[in-house]
């Protein structure tokens, strides 16, 4: 992915290389899981090369941006535990690029849930293997496959089924494999649906989102101690300022 540099932190034992190969498939449906199964989290920081904190900014950046509708998940774990969501989105209305609405594409996020067993089996040393395998020393080899791992990026969502979101989008490292596309720079490049044509910045409260995402929620959030812009489709059209 073009603007990213390095991983700078994950609060996991694994490799923070990102795998040229990704040899693992899991179609989770995360609604279905209890939050109690998640044993483990980590939560990535990425530097980016480039911010975009407007708009305007993000539109003139992005070779595609568009509001749409996740219809599927395919999570993905590379070698050594690296996480990957495969999205297929589909086109609620193009914002720029040559697309139509109904089109439907592939958007690649930094993030992913996958069980303990998969995740094990991933590292390509058996040295590895072992030493990760003591992180879940408390669970039996039965157990590692109705227990999961969850990796996300800082600030970030974990996508669902059924979200909407306006996304400002770049082709992504895989585009000439899987034909995905990718945020331009993470969840600052994606404006999450909260309620009906209502949509926020998704790194501005990502730790709070979580399904349903609903504007009473922040509004009852009574101790934040800054503002924050929701904005409707049109006005982020017209922030934008380029011809769809």
């Amino acid at each position: 992915m073009r603007n990213k540099k390095i991983l700078i932190s994950i609060a996991m034992c694994c490799s923070l290389l990102i795998a040229g190969c990704c040899n693992e498939k899991e179609s989770l449906d995360i609604r279905k899981i209890k939050t109690e199964d998640i044993v483990s989290t980590a939560s990535g920081v990425y530097d980016y090369a480039e911010t975009f904190p407007s708009i305007p900014e993000l539109a003139k950046n992005s070779e595609v941006v568009i509001y749409g509708e996740i219809e599927g998940i395919d999570y993905i774990v590379g070698d050594n535990g690296l996480c990957r969501a495969n999205m297929e989105v589909k086109i609620l209305e193009p914002l720029k690029g040559d697309y139509d609405t109904g089109d439907k594409i592939k958007v690649v996020k930094d993030q992913g849930i996958v069980s303990v067993k998969d995740y094990l089996k991933s590292f390509t040393s058996e040295e590895a293997k072992k030493a990760n395998r003591e992180d879940f020393k408390d669970y039996s080899d039965e157990e590692l496959s109705q227990v999961y791992v969850q990796q996300i990026e800082e600030n970030d969502i974990m996508s669902e089924i059924g979200q909407k979101s306006v996304f400002f989008l770049e082709k992504s490292a895989f585009y000439d494999t899987e034909q995905t596309y990718t945020r331009l720079t993470g969840p600052e490049a994606e404006y999450t649906g909260i309620s009906d044509d209502r949509f926020i910045q998704t790194q501005t409260v990502g730790s709070e989102l979580s399904q349903p995402y609903r504007l009473e929620a922040f509004e009852k959030n009574q101790s934040r101690e800054y503002e924050i812009d929701i904005y409707t489709l049109e006005e982020i059209i017209s922030e934008m300022g380029v011809t769809k």
